[in-house]
C-alpha cells in the first residue's frame, strides 16, 4: 500500500483515524499478489493519492466542505472573474450544479433507500409487530407465548464471517466486497419482548437477516466522506453510487413505471366508460370499478360474484333515501339526474329499500373466502357484519372507515360514479393511461420495500409454526426462549433479498406480482454508460397494451423525462430516461397537509351534502384523490396553500393544482411522482436575485436556502399544466407563475453530452420497413407489426434453407415516413410497403434461387428483366391479363419448410413415454386432438353414487360411414396404448347422430380450458369474437362455478358446437409438420369435408395435366385415410370464430399448407342445413397441401395511399437475417372487413437491425478493480467543444474520446461508405490506443473429507511452466500465449471417504491460456469468500492500437470502420504544417445533416486558437459568428476551410478543405474480437467435423448458396475438397454385392470379403446410414466403376 500523506488539518485527521482502514485479517479482505513487476501500476496510484492528500485547501469547521460543484459556481462559461457583477438573466444557470449537489441524477435513488431504512422497515414491523401462539392463547398469561417486535434498525454493513464475533475493529468496503465475490450488505437488528415466568424480557440488538446496502447511502462506508478519503479506500470519488454489489456483481434496480395508485381513471374499454382505482395500503392491494353496465352504475371488484349497482352499495354505507343519493352521485344537474335515475329503479325492483336489505343484497354476491369460514354454517358471524367488513376493509381499502363512519367512502364511490356520468356526455374527459401525470414510478426504496415485507410476514409464519410446535412438547427442558429461532430463520430473509436482487426476479406471491428484469448488472463500459443506467426507466406492462401511445413522446414529458434518449430499435419509446433536473418524491404525511386545509378555511366535506358539493362555484379538495374538504374559494386556498409551501411550513414536495373541468383542488403528497424545480415569478418579476447568487457563489448559501426563501420550488406535471411558464427571462409576462431555471435540462444525462444537438437532424436513419397495414405471425397468434414486442417470438424462414423457425425479435423501431407508400396485390398477396422494402423473389431461370430485392428494383423494370426466351417473347416485363397485374417471372414463397421436431406432449402424463415417443402413436394423438377440436366436448357428471365422471365426447352421423369407420379405428388403437382410455359403446339419437364417450380425468383436464370459453365470451357477437384475445395456459377456474353454455333458442343442439370457442395452446406453435397435419385430419373427418385432387389421364392415354377432381369424404375409403395426405388434397373446415379461424391458420402454417379462408354466409342468412336462420357471420377455411414450395406470383408495386395509414414504419430484427412471416389488412368494404381481417395468405419479407458503444475511463479506481470485462482508453481527453451538461455529471473528469484534428476531403478510395483514413504517426503517438482486461476466476473446492484443492510447483523442464511462480500461480507482468499455464491446481480423487494424506491421490486440473491473441498477467489476487473457499483472480491485460477494420464515431452518432492506416508522409498537410489524425469523406454530411457536427468543429478551432474552452449546449453555446471572427483574429479563414497540400506529390490542392477538430470515441467493435480463420483445428466428436464458432476455434462453413457458386463455375474438384476432404473424409469398406458397409476387408452381410472395396465417403454420411440402421431402415450403397472400360 502506498504511504499515507500527512493529514492537513484537525478535521482530516480525525476522520482518518477513526476510518482508515486497517491491518486485515487472513483472509478477510483480498490481497494482491506482491509480484515485483507489477509494483509500477500501484506506484502510479500512490502518486494520484499523496496529489489528493497534499490539497492546500482544508475544510474549515465553520465552512461547508468543497466540492467539485463548487468549481462549477464560479461563472467561468461567459468569461468572467469573481469579483464581476452578476447577471440574474445569464446567471440563474448557478442554481443547477447547486442543485445537483443534493437531489437529481442518481440523488433519487439514495433518498429511496435512505426513506425506506428510516421509515418503511418501521412501518413493515409495526404492521407485523404481534407473533402470537394459537394453540395458547394470550389469555392464559402463565402459559402464553407471544413475541413483540419493538423497534428495527439496520447496522453498518461488515463481513458475514465476522457476525457474533465480538468487537470487530475493521469495515468492510465496496471494493473489497467486489475482490472478493461478497455481498455489501449490513446486518438487520430487532428489539423484541417476550413472556418467561418471571415476567416480560427486552432483548435488543438480535440479528433477523442482512440487507444488501446501497452505495452513497446514509448506511454506507462512503457517505459523506471526502475525495482524499475516498481515494484512501479505494473507491472513485465521481462514482455517483445508487446501486448494490451482491455476489461481487455491481446491481442497479432500474426505476418502474407503475400506474398511479388510489387515483381514480376514466377509460373507455370496449365502448364501456369505466372508472377504477388501484387500491395500495399496507396490507390490501386491489382494484375496484364502477362502470355503466345496461344502462346502470354498478360497482365491480373481484370478491364479488356480480356486479352490484352503485345505489344499492351506497344505501349499505348508510345513505338512506333516494333523494341523497341522487344529489351525492349526481348533483342539481338535470341531465345527470336522469342518466342516474335508473339505478335508483334498478334498487327498487331488487327490493332495496334499508341499509339492512342493502347488506343482505351484498352477502349474498360475496365470494366464499379460499380459507375463511364457510359463511353460510350456523354460528358464525352475522349477514350485515359480514357484508360491512367486506366493505369497509376489501372494497376501496385506501379509504379508511373509522367507527363505522362510512360517509367518507360513499363520497368516494359517488365521485366515481360521477366521473362517470361526466365521460358519457363529454368524451374529453376519458383520462390518457400514458400522461406522465398519471404514472408514478418505483424506485429501489419501494421495490426493497414490497420485498422486505414478504420476507418479514414469511419470517414471522415460520417462527409461528415453531412456536406451535414447541408448544404441543409437554415436558420442556428448558424455559421458552425464542432468540434462536429469530436466529435460525435469519438465512431466510437474508437469502431473499440476495436472491431476488442477483437473478431480478421479483416473486411476491402475497401480492401477486411476478416481474422479471427489475435489477440489471450496471453497465460498466464508460462512466457515462453506467450513469445512463442509473437514470433508466423500465415499464412492465407494454406487452398487453396498445403500442402507439406509450410509445409515443408525451407533451407532459418536457423537462420531467429526455425527450432523446431511448433506444434506437430495443424497445423505443417504451424505455425512457430522466430529464437533468427531474427529482422523483418520497412519500410525505398527509395529516398535517389535512389540517392545513382546515386552517385555510376549507370545510369538511363529509357533512356537506350533493346540494352543497356540486353546487356553483364549490369545489372538492382531494388529498391523493380521497376527498376531504370543500372550499368556494379554490383560487385563494391554492395561493395561500403555495405561500405555505414557499415559506417552508409544508414539505417542498406537496403538489397542489385546480382540474377545473371537475371542480377539484387537487393535493398530492405520495411517493413516485416525477417533479422538477422551477424559479418563483411574482408580479412579472424572477424572484432570483443578483445577491442571492452572489451568496450562493461564495458559499454562504445553497439550493435549500432557495426552497425555503420562495425563491425556488418543485413543480410535478399536473402543477406544471396550472402552470404559466417562461423559457427566457425576457418572455416573462403579467401572466407568467414561473421561470425556467436553463432550457437544455429538457435533455437527460446522456443526451447532454452532444454539442449543438439542435442543429442536427431528427433521427435519420429510414430503413426497409413494415408500415402499420400489416400483422406478423407470433407465437400468441397474429399481431400487428406495431404492437409486436421485443422477445416476441415469430415465425421466419431461414434464407439459406427455406425452413420456417420461430425466431425471438431482438430489436423493434418504428420510424417516422413520409414518403411515398406502395402496395402489391395479387391472387395470394396483399402488402402496403415503401419504396426501399426488401422482397424474397425467385427467377424464371432459377426457380429454386431466392434473392432480396427492393420495391424500388421492382418499379425499375432493368433490374428485373431477364433473358429473353428462344421464341422471342419477353419474359421480363409487366403483362396486364384481364385487368390483373401480375409478372410472370417472380414469385414469393409463402410457406417453408416446418423445422420443429416432433412434440413429445410433456404436459399430458396419462400418455406412457413409449407412446410420445412412437410416432404412430403421437399421430393418433393429434388425429384425436384434431376430432375434439372438429365436433367434440367434454362432460362432467355425477351419479346418485357421489361418484364423478369425466366424459370427452365425439359425434358423427350414419350418413358419413367411412368417417364413422375412422373414428372407431383411431379409437380402438388409442385404447390399446393409452392406460385408462376406456370407450363407452356409442349412443345413437334419432337423427343418426352416433356419440362416443370416453371417461378419462386426465384428458379432461387436459382439454377443459381449451373447448370452454368464459361465461362472458358469447360466440354469437360477432364484435366480441372478433376482438377477443384469448389467454394462455389454464384461463378458467375448475370450480365448477361455470358450466358450458346453454343451446340459443332456435338452435339444433349439434350446431351449436360449430359456435364455441377454441383457445389456442402454447402447444400449438411447437407441433412438427406431421402432427399439425394429423390435427387438421382429425378436424376434418369430424367437421369438414376432405377432398382429394386426382391427376385425370387424358383420353389419348398420356399423362396429361388435366383438371383434378373433388372427392368428398366418403368417397374415400378408409383404407386410403391412413397414408399421409395425399400432395394435391385440401380440407376445409366451417366455423363461426374468428379466433378459432386464426390459430388454424398458423396450425395450417405448420403444417406446410397454403390456407384460403373465404365468406361463408352472414348474420341472418337463411340456412336450409340446419333449418333456421344464422345467428352468427361464418367463414371456411380450407387447408391445400403439397410437399413442394408454395408460391405467389409477383404483382407489380402501384401507388397507394391509405388514410388509416399512421405515418410511421415498424422494423423487427430477428436473428440470421432471416424474413418475417406477415400479412396484411385490407381496408376495403366495411361490411365484410372481418372477412378480410381473417383471410390474407402469409407470406415473407424482409427486415434490418444497427448498434454502438463507446470506450472510456471508468473511474478513478478502476486500476484496482478485477472485472469480467474492462475496455479502457489509454490517452482518454476531455472535449473541447464541452457543454454545461458534460460538466455538471462531470463526464469530462472520466471522458471516453479524444480530440482529434479532422480533414473533411476525399482521399485515396479508402474512405468510401464512411470509412475514415487514420494517420499511422498519430496512432503511433497514442490515438486510439486502448486496453483489454478480461478476469480469470477460479475456485479452490473444499471437500466433505477436509481436503482442498491444491497448488504446485512448477516444471521447469516444460515450456507451458515457464510463465508459473513458486507456489503455483502466473507470475504478474509477465506475457502469456495461447497454450501457456496460468495456475496448477490439483483435485483430490477421493472427495468423499476420509482417507490419510499418504493414500490420497491428486489430479492435476491445470488451467492454460486459451485465446490467440496474447496478453500480460496485470494482477493476480488470492482471497476467500463469505463460505470461507479459496478464490484465485487473475486479471490479464492487452493492450491494442488501432487497425484496419476498428469503428470510430463522432458525438453526433456518425460512425465508420477504419478503411487505411496511412504513412504521416503521405497524408496532406496545412501551410503551418498541421496534418490530420483522421480523414472523413465529405459525403457524410450532405443527406445525414449533422451541422452540429460542423459547427462543432469551427469551435473548437477557434477555442484552440484562443485558448478557450468553447461550448456547444443545447438551444445556446458559443454563437458560430463568434467563432468565425475569431478564425479571421488569428489569420484562419472564418468557415473554417485550410490551404492544404498533398503529401504525396507536394503540390497545393486545388480547393479549400474543411479542417479542424472533432472529439471522436473508439467504439468496443475491434476486428481483433471477430477476426477469425482456421487451417486445422478441433473436430465434433459425434460428426467429426469442424467445429463452429470463433470461441471453440471453428471452421469456416462454406454454406448452401457458397455450395451453388461452386457448381455454377462448374469446380467439382474444389467442391469435393472442400466439403470432403477437407472436413470428415472417412475411409470404409463397402460390399458390391449387398451394398452394406463392412470392416477389415470383411462383409459381415455376405459373410465373404470377396466383394469388399474401400472408398472414402463423408463422416456424417456413413453416420446418417447407420443411425437409418438402427431404425430399422435399410441404406444399401450402390456402386459403380469409377473408370468404366
Amino acid at each position: 500500500m502506498p504511504p499515507r500523506a500527512k493529514p492537513s488539518g484537525p478535521v482530516a485527521a480525525k476522520t482518518a483515524a477513526k476510518d482508515g482502514p486497517k491491518a486485515p485479517k487472513k483472509k478477510a479482505a483480498a490481497t494482491t499478489k506482491a509480484k515485483p513487476r507489477i509494483q509500477q501500476s500501484e506506484s502510479d496510484r500512490s502518486t494520484q493519492q499523496t496529489r489528493q492528500h497534499a490539497d492546500p485547501k482544508t475544510d474549515s469547521p465553520k465552512q461547508r466542505p468543497a466540492d467539485d460543484m463548487d468549481a462549477l459556481l464560479k461563472p467561468f462559461y461567459y468569461s468572467k472573474k469573481l469579483t464581476d457583477p452578476v447577471n440574474t438573466a445569464r446567471d440563474k444557470w448557478n442554481l443547477l450544479p447547486a442543485f445537483l449537489r443534493v437531489k437529481g441524477l442518481v440523488k433519487q435513488h439514495i433518498d429511496s433507500f435512505n426513506y425506506f431504512t428510516d421509515v418503511e422497515l418501521r412501518k413493515i414491523v409495526k404492521a407485523n409487530h404481534l407473533i402470537t401462539s394459537d394453540t395458547l392463547p394470550i389469555g392464559d398469561r402463565e402459559k402464553a407465548k407471544w413475541i413483540q417486535f419493538t423497534d428495527i434498525r439496520i447496522g453498518e454493513p461488515g463481513r458475514a464471517e465476522e457476525i457474533n464475533k465480538g468487537h470487530v475493529d475493521t469495515k468492510v468496503t465496496p471494493n473489497e466486497c467486489r475482490l472478493r465475490d461478497l455481498t455489501y450488505a449490513a446486518p438487520i437488528y430487532v428489539d423484541i419482548v417476550y413472556p418467561q415466568q418471571a415476567g416480560k424480557v427486552k432483548r435488543t440488538n438480535i440479528m433477523i437477516g442482512r440487507m444488501p446496502v446501497m452505495l452513497r447511502s446514509e448506511k454506507c462506508v462512503l457517505n459523506g466522506r471526502s475525495e482524499a478519503d475516498m481515494g484512501l479506500l479505494n473507491e472513485c470519488s465521481v462514482d455517483p453510487g445508487g446501486y448494490f454489489i451482491v455476489r461481487g456483481q455491481e446491481k442497479v434496480i432500474l426505476v418502474q413505471e407503475q400506474l398511479s395508485k388510489n387515483r381514480v381513471i376514466v377509460e373507455s374499454m370496449k365502448g364501456i366508460i369505466q372508472a377504477s382505482v388501484t387500491s395500495h395500503t399496507a396490507n390490501v392491494k386491489t382494484k375496484t370499478y364502477v362502470l355503466l353496465k345496461k344502462n346502470v352504475l354498478v360497482l365491480k371488484h373481484n370478491s364479488l360474484t356480480e356486479d352490484i349497482p352503485v345505489a344499492i352499495v351506497l344505501r349499505a354505507m348508510g345513505v338512506q333515501s333516494d333523494h341523497e343519493i341522487l344529489l351525492l352521485a349526481a348533483g342539481n344537474d338535470a341531465q345527470y339526474q336522469d342518466e342516474f335515475a335508473p339505478n335508483l329503479e334498478m334498487a327498487a325492483q331488487e327490493g332495496v329499500f334499508t341499509q339492512e336489505q342493502a347488506l343482505e343484497y351484498i352477502w349474498l354476491r360475496l365470494k366464499q373466502d379460499r380459507f375463511g369460514p364457510n359463511r353460510f354454517q350456523p354460528g358464525g358471524k352475522p349477514a350485515r357484519q359480514i357484508a360491512l367488513d367486506k366493505l369497509a376493509h376489501t372494497i376501496i381499502p385506501h379509504v379508511p372507515v373509522t367507527g363505522m363512519n362510512f360517509r367518507p367512502k360513499a363520497l368516494y364511490i359517488a365521485f366515481m360514479a360521477r366521473r362517470v356520468l361526466m365521460a358519457m356526455h363529454d368524451p374529453k374527459l376519458v383520462d390518457d393511461r400514458d400522461y406522465v401525470g398519471n404514472k408514478r414510478l418505483e424506485l429501489a426504496g419501494q421495490m426493497l420495500s414490497l420485498l422486505f415485507e414478504d420476507l418479514f410476514k414469511e419470517f414471522t409464519k415460520n417462527i409461528k409454526a415453531n412456536m406451535e410446535k414447541l408448544a404441543k412438547k409437554h415436558n420442556p427442558v428448558s424455559e421458552w426462549d425464542p432468540v434462536p429461532f429469530l436466529e435460525q430463520f435469519a438465512s431466510r430473509i437474508t437469502g431473499g433479498m440476495e436472491r431476488a436482487i442477483s437473478t431480478g426476479n421479483w416473486t411476491l406471491k402475497r401480492f401477486r406480482m411476478d416481474r422479471a428484469g427489475v435489477s440489471h448488472v450496471l453497465s460498466r463500459l464508460s462512466y457515462i454508460s453506467a450513469l445512463g443506467m442509473m437514470t433508466r426507466i423500465t415499464s412492465q406492462f407494454e406487452k398487453t397494451r396498445k403500442i402507439s401511445g406509450p410509445r409515443a413522446l408525451q407533451p407532459s414529458q418536457f423537462g420531467m423525462l429526455c425527450t432523446s434518449d431511448t433506444p434506437e430499435g430495443e424497445s423505443c419509446g417504451l424505455v425512457k430516461n430522466l430529464a437533468l433536473m427531474t427529482h422523483i418524491t418520497t412519500a410525505d404525511d398527509e395529516e398535517p397537509v389535512r389540517k392545513m386545509s382546515y386552517i385555510l378555511g376549507a370545510e369538511d366535506i363529509t357533512s356537506a351534502c350533493g346540494t352543497e358539493i356540486y353546487g356553483a362555484g364549490a369545489y372538492a379538495i382531494f388529498i391523493n384523490g380521497t376527498p376531504i374538504a370543500l372550499t368556494r374559494h379554490p383560487k385563494q386556498f391554492l395561493d395561500g396553500f403555495r405561500r405555505f409551501r414557499r415559506m417552508g411550513r409544508i414539505s417542498e414536495f406537496v403538489s397542489i393544482y385546480i382540474n377545473h373541468q371537475h371542480n377539484g383542488v387537487h393535493i398530492a403528497t405520495d411517493e413516485g411522482r416525477v417533479c422538477r424545480p422551477l424559479i418563483v415569478v411574482e408580479k412579472g418579476k424572477s424572484k432570483v436575485t443578483s445577491r442571492f447568487l452572489e451568496s450562493l457563489r461564495k458559499g454562504t448559501m445553497d439550493f435549500d436556502d432557495a426552497l425555503s426563501r420562495g425563491i425556488v420550488e418543485y413543480l410535478d406535471v399536473n402543477e406544471e399544466n396550472d402552470s404559466n411558464i417562461a423559457i427566457y427571462e425576457d418572455a416573462i409576462s403579467s401572466h407568467t407563475t414561473h421561470l425556467e431555471i436553463e432550457p437544455f435540462t429538457i435533455l437527460g444525462a446522456v443526451a447532454g453530452l452532444i454539442p449543438y444537438p439542435h442543429h442536427n437532424q431528427s433521427p435519420r436513419n429510414t430503413y426497409q420497413c413494415l408500415s402499420v397495414d400489416h400483422e406478423v405471425l407470433t407465437s400468441s397468434g397474429w399481431k400487428a407489426v406495431s404492437a409486436v414486442q421485443v422477445a416476441d417470438q415469430v415465425m421466419t424462414m431461414d434464407l439459406g434453407s427455406g425452413y420456417q423457425q420461430w425466431n425471438a425479435v431482438q430489436t423493434v423501431t418504428r420510424l417516422a415516413h413520409a414518403g411515398p407508400l406502395y402496395r402489391l396485390k395479387s391472387a395470394g398477396m396483399d402488402a402496403v410497403c415503401n419504396a426501399s422494402h426488401r422482397w424474397y423473389l425467385n427467377t424464371t431461370d432459377k426457380p429454386y434461387t431466392y434473392t432480396a430485392y427492393t420495391t424500388q428494383d421492382m418499379l425499375n423494370n432493368s433490374q428485373l428483366v431477364a433473358k429473353r426466351s428462344p421464341s422471342g417473347e419477353n419474359k421480363g416485363h409487366w403483362d396486364r391479363k384481364s385487368g390483373t397485374i401480375t409478372h410472370k417471372n417472380h414469385q414469393i414463397p409463402t410457406v417453408g419448410k416446418n423445422g420443429n421436431a416432433m412434440y413429445l406432449w410433456p404436459d399430458c402424463p396419462f400418455l406412457p413415454s413409449g407412446s410420445v415417443t412412437d410416432e404412430a402413436c403421437n399421430l393418433d394423438w393429434c388425429r384425436f386432438i384434431g376430432l375434439v377440436m372438429g365436433d367434440g366436448g367434454i362432460k362432467h357428471t355425477v351419479n346418485q353414487q357421489g361418484r364423478d365422471y369425466y366424459y370427452i365426447s365425439i359425434y358423427q352421423r350414419d350418413t358419413k360411414p367411412a368417417a364413422k369407420a375412422y373414428i372407431e379405428n383411431l379409437l380402438d388403437r388409442l385404447a390399446a396404448k393409452i392406460p385408462g382410455f376406456v370407450v363407452n359403446p356409442p349412443s345413437v339419437r334419432q337423427d343418426g347422430m352416433h356419440n362416443w364417450l370416453i371417461n378419462h380425468p386426465g384428458m379432461y383436464q387436459f382439454f377443459l380450458p381449451m373447448v370452454r370459453g368464459p361465461q362472458s365470451y358469447n360466440p354469437l357477437d360477432d364484435t366480441m369474437c372478433r376482438t377477443y384475445q384469448a389467454p394462455h395456459y389454464m384461463a378458467l377456474s375448475r370450480s365448477g362455478n361455470e358450466t358450458i353454455l346453454p343451446t340459443p333458442a332456435g338452435w339444433k343442439k349439434g350446431n351449436w358446437w360449430y359456435l364455441r370457442r377454441w383457445m389456442h395452446y402454447y402447444w400449438l406453435f411447437l407441433l412438427a409438420r406431421n402432427q399439425a397435419r394429423a390435427i387438421i385430419k382429425g378436424i376434418a373427418v369430424a367437421d369438414g369435408a376432405w377432398l382429394a385432387l386426382v391427376k385425370a389421364r387424358s383420353n389419348t392415354g398420356g399423362t396429361g395435366r388435366g383438371r383434378g377432381t373433388k372427392r368428398k369424404l366418403d368417397d374415400v375409403q378408409t383404407q386410403q385415410m391412413d397414408v399421409p395426405l395425399v400432395n394435391r388434397g385440401y380440407v376445409s373446415v366451417f366455423n363461426s370464430s374468428i379466433p378459432l379461424i386464426h390459430d388454424l391458420s398458423v396450425l395450417g402454417h405448420l403444417a406446410d399448407t397454403r390456407v384460403n379462408i373465404a365468406f361463408n354466409h352472414q348474420k341472418g342468412d337463411n340456412m336450409p342445413s340446419i333449418g333456421c336462420t344464422a345467428n352468427a357471420t361464418g367463414w371456411r377455411i380450407s387447408f391445400a397441401f403439397a410437399d413442394s414450395e408454395l408460391t405467389v406470383a409477383t404483382p407489380k408495386p402501384e401507388p397507394y395511399t391509405n388514410p388509416q395509414h399512421d405515418g410511421f414504419v415498424y422494423c423487427l430484427t430477428v436473428p440470421n437475417d432471416n424474413f418475417l412471416a406477415r400479412r396484411t389488412v385490407q381496408y376495403t368494404n366495411i361490411t365484410t372487413q372481418q372477412v378480410q381481417e381473417a383471410a390474407q395468405k402469409p407470406f415473407f419479407t424482409g427486415n434490418c437491425a444497427m448498434g454502438k458503444q463507446a470506450i472510456g475511463a471508468i473511474a478513478y479506481n478502476q486500476f484496482t478493480r478485477i472485472d469480467t470485462l474492462l475496455y479502457l482508453m489509454v490517452y482518454p481527453q476531455k472535449p473541447l467543444v464541452s457543454t454545461r451538461t458534460i460538466e455538471l455529471v462531470k463526464y469530462d473528469k472520466l471522458p471516453a474520446g479524444q480530440n482529434a484534428v479532422v480533414a473533411v476531403m476525399s482521399y485515396s478510395g479508402y474512405d468510401i461508405e464512411d470509412a475514415l483514413v487514420l494517420n499511422k504517426a498519430s496512432c503511433d503517438r497514442g490515438f486510439g490506443r486502448c486496453q483489454v482486461f478480461k478476469k480469470l476466476s477460479m475456485p479452490l473446492k473444499n471437500y466433505n473429507n477436509g481436503y482442498q484443492d491444491r497448488l504446485v510447483d512448477p516444471d521447469k523442464g516444460k515450456k507451458q511452466h515457464h510463465q508459473i511462480g513458486k507456489d503455483g500461480l502466473v507470475e504478474a507482468g509477465v506475457e502469456l500465449e495461447s497454450g501457456d499455464m496460468y495456475m496448477l491446481k490439483e483435485s483430490p480423487l477421493q472427495q468423499y471417504a476420509a482417507v490419510p494424506q499418504k493414500d490420497q491421490t491428486w489430479a492435476p486440473v491445470h488451467m492454460s491460456y486459451k485465446l490467440p491473441d496474447p496478453c500480460y498477467a496485470d494482477k493476480v489476487m488470492i482471497s476467500a469468500n463469505e463460505a470461507d473457499t479459496t478464490i484465485i483472480k487473475i486479471q490479464t491485460r492487452q493492450t491494442r492500437r488501432p487497425e484496419i477494420g476498428d469503428k470510430f464515431s463522432s458525438r453526433h452518432g456518425q460512425k465508420g470502420v477504419v478503411g487505411i492506416i496511412a504513412e504521416q508522409a503521405d497524408m496532406p498537410f496545412t501551410d503551418s504544417g498541421i496534418v490530420p489524425d483522421i480523414i472523413m469523406n465529405p459525403h457524410g454530411f450532405p443527406s445525414r445533416m449533422t451541422v452540429g457536427k460542423m459547427l462543432e468543429l469551427v469551435s473548437g478551432k477557434a477555442g484552440v486558437l484562443a485558448g478557450t474552452q468553447e461550448y456547444g449546449t443545447a438551444f445556446g453555446g458559443s454563437k458560430v459568428e463568434d467563432m468565425g471572427a475569431e478564425l479571421v483574429k488569428h489569420g484562419f479563414s472564418y468557415s473554417g476551410k485550410d490551404f492544404v497540400t498533398s503529401g504525396i506529390t507536394g503540390e497545393s490542392l486545388p480547393s479549400y478543405v474543411f479542417f479542424g477538430p472533432i472529439y471522436y470515441q473508439k467504439l468496443k467493435h475491434m476486428v481483433q474480437d471477430k477476426m477469425h480463420a482456421r487451417a486445422t483445428g478441433p473436430r465434433a466428436i459425434l460428426t467429426r467435423q469442424p467445429t463452429e464458432g470463433r470461441s471453440r476455434a471453428g471452421g469456416l462453413r462454406l454454406g448452401e448458396m457458397e455450395r451453388d457458386c461452386l457448381i455454377a463455375y462448374g469446380a467439382s474438384q474444389l467442391l469435393l475438397e472442400r466439403l470432403m476432404l477437407s472436413s470428415d473424409a472417412h475411409e470404409v469398406d463397402v460390399c458390391e454385392t449387398c451394398g452394406m458397409m463392412g470392416y477389415n476387408n470383411w462383409c459381415q452381410t455376405c459373410q465373404s470379403s470377396r466383394s469388399v472395396v474401400k472408398m472414402t465417403m463423408p463422416y456424417a454420411a456413413k453416420l446418417l446410414i447407420q443411425e437409418l440402421m438402427s431404425m430399422n431402415v435399410k441404406a444399401s450403397l450402390q456402386l459403380e466403376d469409377e473408370f468404366p472400360r
